[in-house]
């Protein structure tokens, strides 16, 4: 079976920055707005700005539990294909529980952190991770157990974790 992957990231960021100033002489009232709009459109393909595939799960960790994503041929696709890619081009992470941190370590992290220690990122609550590599190399994908991220419910909360994991790739 044979499919393309189309579609787009878009991001938007608004925020308003507001000052009020008082001093003897005088009253200074100042206010700066700023949109930073970002649209990528992905292609079909293992180029620049392009990915041939995509990976979704979400799941929930009790605390302490972890589970782990071997990107080296070790998942499946919506359609129960074997995911075969040398690069990743785009991975998102996460975290909706309430209460606790998601920790995401890993042979890829540690690869996607450039190596520093602690290789290890804590999602709060309530937020995500996002990283794209949209050039033509992506983050390499080389095989064997260095392509593995593993998502860890952190022990500071008591209430399980909602983890949703989103990858692109070719």
């Amino acid at each position: 079976m044979a499919y393309e992957l189309s579609g787009s990231i878009q991001a938007t960021l608004t925020t308003n920055l507001v000052d009020t100033s008082t001093d003897d002489e005088e009253s200074a009232f100042a206010s700066i707005a700023f949109t930073i709009p970002a649209t990528t459109q992905i292609a079909n393909g293992s180029g620049a700005n392009q990915a041939s595939g995509q990976y979704t799960a979400n799941g929930t960790l009790e605390d302490e539990a972890a589970v782990s994503f071997d990107f080296s041929g070790a998942l499946t696709d919506v359609f129960g294909q074997t995911i075969t890619w040398t690069k990743l081009k785009l991975l998102m992470i996460s975290n909706e529980g309430t209460d606790s941190s998601l920790k995401i370590t890993g042979n890829l992290w540690e690869n996607i952190a450039g190596n520093v220690s602690p290789s290890q990122l804590d999602i709060n609550p309530g937020s995500m991770y996002c990283q794209t590599w949209l050039d033509a190399n992506g983050e390499p994908i080389v095989g064997a157990a260095n392509d593995v991220i593993t998502l860890t419910h952190a022990s500071d909360g008591s209430a399980d974790i909602t983890y949703r994991i989103i990858a692109l790739g070719s």
